[in-house]
């Protein structure tokens, strides 16, 4: 298990919180026909109502994102010093999907850089944790703000669910259903922000990829230390934080997650799950976004934001103003 942290540093603010999604269609009208109605009956069960369908690629709900972020901030783009930018949609943009993958760079810069005047940010994918890449995204732009390499990081998370053949939006398992969207925010040691963003944890287990099926005691076991030492690495008490964010998972995983971040479990936020199912990596940044946006934050409140991957786990606080 590989891991890394940050406690302490300057005052790094993150604001400007702007999301996409698609249509929040029933999930037995955004799912195949052939998909067996106990499939569907457990995903409403576990707390699965709608799910966002977009017509758009990942880059263009992307380029929807990113100008309500740069709106929200009130932020001219030639202060923007670089874009991170998270997705497991490495299969590429184009009509129809997956268009060419080598591609993907100048992509996104054609279609979400240059529009909204950020040709000269530097690019940089992210996607080695996959619905967990926000956490990476976030603990990297922190890095680079405080470290003095750079003053405004773009953030951005934007994945889609491809219409490819082994592709799928209701899991098998249950544990959720795959939706399109993107979510972005600034990293800033100049730009305020409504939130000042703590400390981040993050961990990823190598054996869980050599893992197969049939083993999820070792799966589970991976899952729980990699949440435990992250948690272990932040500064806040078990009752400190006001709300959990995570994934948007099923709600026996979620209360999980909570127990093991040592976090109430009715200070989960879920309100988004039944309308958007899980937008990958974007969830957490989308709920942090809709808590704000309706109020339900005060000044001074810690918020916990729970990333996973298959094998990564990444823990960020963030502080209100």
């Amino acid at each position: 298990m590989t891991s890394s942290h940050h406690r302490a540093g300057p005052d790094v603010g993150l604001g400007g919180l702007g999301y996409a999604v698609g249509a929040s269609l029933p999930i037995e009208s955004a799912v195949p026909p052939d998909t067996p109605d106990e499939l569907l009956d457990r995903l409403r069960a576990h707390g699965f109502a709608d799910c966002s369908v977009a017509r758009e690629t990942p880059a263009e709900l992307a380029a929807r994102s990113v100008a309500e972020t740069l709106a929200v901030a009130g932020t001219d783009p030639r202060s923007v010093d670089a874009v991170l930018y998270g997705t497991c949609s490495y299969w590429g943009e184009g009509h129809p999907p997956p268009g060419d993958p080598a591609k993907l760079t100048d992509t996104i810069a054609r279609l979400v850089l240059e529009p909204h005047g950020l040709g000269h940010a530097r690019l940089s994918l992210v996607w080695l944790a996959e619905s967990g890449n926000t956490g990476s995204v976030l603990r990297l732009a922190r890095a680079l703000v405080a470290s003095g390499v750079h003053r405004t990081v773009l953030c951005v998370s934007a994945d889609a669910v491809p219409p490819l053949p082994g592709e799928y939006r209701a899991m098998p398992n249950a544990v959720t259903v795959n939706g399109d969207g993107a979510a972005s925010c600034l990293v800033s040691t100049e730009v305020p922000g409504d939130f000042r963003l703590g400390p981040t944890a993050q961990h990823s287990s190598a054996p869980m990829r050599a893992l197969a099926k049939g083993q999820g005691l070792r799966k589970h076991l991976e899952i729980v230390k990699g949440i435990r030492a992250c948690r272990a690495a932040l500064d806040t008490p078990p009752d400190g934080f006001a709300w959990m964010l995570s994934n948007h998972y099923s709600r026996p995983v979620l209360t999980e997650f909570a127990t093991l971040a040592g976090v109430p479990a009715e200070r989960l936020y879920t309100a988004t799950i039944a309308r958007l199912g899980h937008c990958f990596a974007a969830d957490t940044l989308i709920d942090l976004a809709d808590l704000h946006r309706g109020g339900r934050i005060a000044p001074g409140d810690d918020v916990l934001m729970l990333t996973t991957g298959p094998s990564t786990w990444g823990l960020t606080a963030v502080r209100a103003r």
